[in-house]
C-alpha cells in the first residue's frame, strides 16, 4: 500500500507537469532553452518505463513517426527549420508515453481532467473577453460587422486558424471529460464545450464551421442515452443562438462560404498552392524537403507574387506532409489513421473511446481545409490526450510497477531519449548564441565598425544564413572602400549559399547585384531577365531589370518593367529615382504616366487590383478617379488599410473634415489594430511612406527570419 501510495503521488506530479506543459503552449510562454523538453524527459527518466514497447499499433505508430522526424533532421534542405519541430515533436512524445502511463491511475486521470479543465477555463474566458473588445473596437471605428478583420483578433497570441483547431481539442475533451468524469466535473464539462462552441461560431472560421458541424452529427449519432442527444441538442442550439443574437451577419457571411471577394480569394488561394505543390514535391519524393521547410520548398513555385499575401499554411495537412516529409511521412501518417479506426472498431461498445475518435477524425477532416496542426504544438498535445483516451481500457498498458526499468531494454530507451534531447538541445542553444551574434553584427554594421561585425559573423559559423549575411556584409564594405578583395570574398560566400540551398531564389538576385558592382553588366542584366522571366509578379525583379535596362539605353523594354513594377507596388512611384525621371527625362516620364492611366482594371479584377490602380491615380492628382476606384476596392474587401488613409485624404483636401476623421478611424484600426486604445493618429502616421530601392529586398528578410532563425544585414 505504501509503494502503491508513491506510485499515485508520483503520478499526480507528472500529470502537473504535463498541465504546465500544455499551458506553457497555450500560453504562449517564452521558452527559448527548452524547459518544456526538460521537465518531460525528467518526468520519462523518473518513471523508468516506455509505452511504445510492445503496446498498441498506434503507440508504435507514433514512435515510428518520432523517429522519423529525428531522421528527417539529417535530409532536410534545411536543419535548423527541422531541429526546431524535432524538438516540439520530441517533448510531444514524450508527454504522450507519460500519458498513456498516468491513465491507469484513476487519481491521476481525475486530476488531470481538473487541471486541463481550469486551463481550458481560464483560456476560454479570456479569448472571449478580447473578442469583445476587438468587436467593440471595429464597430467603433464605423465598420458594420468583424468578419473582414478576424486577422485582428489574435487570442492569446494565436491566429484565428490555429486557434479553431484548438478550439475543436478544446471540445473534443469536454465531450470525453463528460462522458469519463463523474457528476461533479460534468456540469463543468457542459459549460465548457458550450464556451468552447461560442468561440469556435465567434471565429466565422468556415473550415471550423463545417468540422464543428461534422462532429455534432457525429456525436448524435453515437450517444446514448437518448437523454445524453437532447443534452447535446441543447448545448449546441444555446451556442449557436447566442452567437446568432449578436454577430448574425458574420454568421451568415461565413455559411455563405464564397459569397465575399475574400472568401473566393481564399478558396483560389488554396487551389493555386494545392496545384502548385504538385510540381513541387517529386523534386523530394520520398522524405520530402524536411520538417517546417514548407514555405522554403513552396517558394519559387507560390511566394513570388508580390500581390499575394504571404501564409505559412499549407491549403491542408496532405499537401504538407507531401512536402515536408514525402511519400514515407505521407504513408506513415495514413497508417496512424488506420491503426485509430482498428482500434475504434475493437472499442466501439466504449463510448469514451468512440468520442475521442469522432473527435480526432473531425480535426483530421478540419486539417483538410487548411493545415494549422503541425503548426501549433498545443493542438498536436490535445490531440495525444484524445488519442490516449481510444486507448483506454485496451488491456495492454503497464503500470510503474510491473517494470521496474532493471532490464536492459528500458536503460537502453532511456539513453536513446537522453542522447537526442541533449543533441536537439545543444544544436538549439548554439543556434541562439549564433544569432546573438547576427544580431550584434547588424548593429556593428549601422555604426559603420565592419572588423567587429566581420569578427562575430565568422564565430557564428559557416551555415547557409551565416554565408548570406557575410557575403552582404562584404558587399557593402566594397561600396564604401572599392577593394576588389570584397568583392572576391562576397563572391564565394554566396556561391557557396546558392550551392548548399539551391531553393532559396533570392541568392541569386544577390550574386546578380555582385556582378553589378564587379563591372559585369551583361551578366548581371541576363542573371536579372531570368528571374523576372521566371518570376514576372515580384516587384524587385522587374524594378532591377527596369534600372539595367534604362542604364543601357534601352529605353522602351526598361519602360515596360518600370510600368509592371508600379502595378505591382504603387508605393514605386514615390521612389526617388523615378520623381526625378520627371526633371531628367520628362519624355519618358510622361509616356510611362500614360501608359498607366490607360491600365484601367477590369470588372473581374481583384479589388486589391482597383486599390492599386487607386493610389497611381492619386499619386499622379486624379482624386477624382482615384476615389472611384478605392471606394469601389474598399467595398469589396474592407480591410485594405492603404485606400481608407487616401480617401481619408481626399475627404480632407475638400474641406469635409468629418468624413476624413471617419476613414481615419478605420485606418487607424487597420494599421495599429485593434488594442491600440487610446493611440492618436498623427500627422505624420498619416504621411505616406515612400520606397528606397534597398526595402524591396527587405521583404526576404521575413523570409530569412523564418526559415533559418538570423535578422537578414541590410543590403545598401
Amino acid at each position: 500500500m505504501p509503494n502503491e501510495n508513491k506510485l499515485i503521488v508520483r503520478s499526480n506530479i507528472i500529470v502537473l507537469v504535463i498541465v504546465a506543459v500544455i499551458g506553457m503552449m497555450l500560453f504562449f510562454v517564452n521558452d527559448p532553452y527548452g524547459l518544456k523538453l526538460i521537465l518531460l524527459l525528467a518526468c520519462i527518466i523518473w518513471a523508468k518505463t516506455f509505452a511504445f514497447l510492445n503496446r498498441t499499433g498506434i503507440d508504435r505508430i507514433v514512435f515510428l513517426l518520432w523517429v522519423y522526424d529525428i531522421i528527417l533532421c539529417f535530409t532536410s534542405i534545411n536543419t535548423f527549420a527541422s531541429v526546431r519541430v524535432v524538438r516540439n515533436s520530441t517533448a510531444l512524445y514524450f508527454a504522450y508515453l507519460l500519458l498513456r502511463q498516468v491513465m491507469e491511475y484513476p487519481k491521476s486521470v481525475r486530476l488531470l481532467k481538473q487541471s486541463i479543465c481550469i486551463v481550458m477555463g481560464v483560456a476560454l474566458l479570456l479569448s472571449l473577453l478580447s473578442f469583445f473588445i476587438f468587436r467593440r473596437s471595429v464597430l467603433d471605428a464605423g465598420f458594420e460587422d468583424t468578419y473582414s478583420f478576424r486577422f485582428l483578433f489574435l487570442p492569446l497570441g494565436h491566429n484565428t486558424n490555429e486557434w479553431t483547431t484548438v478550439l475543436l481539442g478544446f471540445a473534443g475533451l469536454s465531450l470525453v471529460f463528460h462522458r469519463s468524469g463523474n457528476t461533479g466535473v460534468r456540469w463543468l464539462t457542459y459549460v465548457l464545450l458550450t464556451l468552447s462552441w461560442v468561440a469556435t461560431w465567434l471565429s466565422f472560421s468556415r473550415g471550423a464551421f463545417m468540422a464543428s458541424g461534422i462532429l455534432i452529427l457525429l456525436l448524435l449519432g453515437v450517444l446514448q442515452p437518448i437523454k445524453e442527444k437532447w443534452k447535446l441538442l441543447v448545448v449546441v442550439l444555446l451556442s449557436v443562438g447566442t452567437v446568432s443574437l449578436f454577430c448574425s451577419k458574420e454568421v451568415m457571411t461565413t455559411l455563405s462560404m464564397n459569397k465575399t471577394a475574400s472568401q473566393r480569394q481564399s478558396t483560389q488561394g488554396r487551389m493555386n498552392a494545392t496545384c502548385s505543390a504538385l510540381n513541387v514535391f517529386p523534386l523530394h519524393l520520398w522524405f520530402g524537403a524536411g520538417t517546417g521547410n514548407y514555405t522554403l520548398a513552396m517558394d519559387k513555385e507560390l511566394n513570388q507574387d508580390t500581390t499575394q499575401a504571404y501564409t505559412t499554411f499549407a491549403p491542408n495537412w496532405v499537401v504538407q506532409m507531401l512536402i515536408e516529409k514525402g511519400v514515407i511521412g505521407l504513408g506513415l501518417s495514413v497508417w496512424l489513421l488506420a491503426c485509430i479506426v482498428v482500434q475504434l472498431w475493437k472499442a466501439r461498445r466504449n463510448k469514451v473511446c468512440v468520442i475521442a475518435g469522432c473527435a480526432l477524425w473531425t480535426l483530421a477532416l478540419k486539417e483538410m481545409t487548411l493545415s494549422t496542426l503541425l503548426s501549433a504544438p498545443i493542438s498536436v498535445l490535445l490531440a495525444c490526450v484524445l488519442l490516449v483516451y481510444i486507448q483506454q481500457g485496451d488491456g495492454l498498458s503497464l503500470r510503474w510497477e510491473d517494470a521496474s526499468g532493471k532490464n536492459r531494454i528500458n536503460y537502453a530507451a532511456m539513453v536513446v531519449c537522453c542522447l537526442c534531447s541533449a543533441a536537439i538541445e545543444c544544436f538549439i542553444i548554439r543556434h541562439l548564441v549564433n544569432t546573438e551574434k547576427n544580431e550584434k553584427a547588424v548593429l556593428c554594421l549601422q555604426k559603420g565598425e565592419y572588423e567587429e561585425a566581420g569578427r562575430l559573423l565568422e564565430e557564428a559559423g559557416k551555415t547557409v544564413p551565416g554565408l548570406i549575411n557575410e557575403g552582404i556584409m562584404y558587399m557593402n564594405r566594397f561600396k564604401d572602400t572599392s577593394r576588389e578583395e570584397y568583392l572576391q570574398q562576397a563572391g564565394e560566400l554566396l556561391s557557396e549559399a546558392q550551392r548548399r540551398q539551391p531553393e532559396d531564389v533570392h541568392i541569386g538576385y544577390l550574386l546578380a547585384e555582385l556582378d553589378l558592382l564587379g563591372g559585369k553588366d551583361k551578366q548581371a542584366l541576363a542573371a536579372v531577365q531570368e528571374l523576372a522571366g521566371c518570376y514576372p509578379r515580384n516587384v524587385l525583379y522587374r524594378y532591377k531589370l527596369y534600372r539595367l535596362l534604362y542604364s543601357q539605353g534601352q529605353q522602351v523594354e526598361a519602360k515596360e518593367h518600370l510600368k509592371e513594377a508600379v502595378l505591382l507596388s504603387p508605393r514605386i512611384l514615390g521612389m526617388e529615382d523615378v520623381r526625378m525621371l520627371e526633371k531628367t527625362d520628362s519624355c519618358f516620364y510622361h509616356s510611362l504616366v500614360g501608359e498607366l492611366l490607360l491600365h484601367h482594371p477590369q470588372d473581374t479584377d481583384m479589388p486589391s487590383d482597383f486599390a492599386r490602380y487607386g493610389f497611381i491615380t492619386y499619386f499622379l492628382g486624379r482624386t477624382d478617379e482615384a476615389e472611384y476606384w478605392l471606394s469601389q476596392a474598399v467595398a469589396e474587401v474592407p480591410n485594405l488599410s492603404i485606400p481608407w488613409c487616401l480617401l481619408g485624404k481626399i475627404r480632407r483636401e475638400r474641406g469635409e473634415n468629418e468624413e476624413a476623421e471617419r476613414y481615419f478611424r478605420k485606418y487607424k484600426l487597420l494599421t495599429f489594430g485593434a488594442f491600440s486604445g487610446s493611440k492618436e493618429l498623427t500627422d505624420k502616421a498619416l504621411k505616406l511612406t515612400f520606397l528606397q530601392e534597398k526595402d524591396l529586398f527587405q521583404s526576404y528578410g521575413m523570409k530569412f527570419r523564418e526559415w533559418y532563425g538570423y535578422p537578414l544585414i541590410t543590403l545598401q
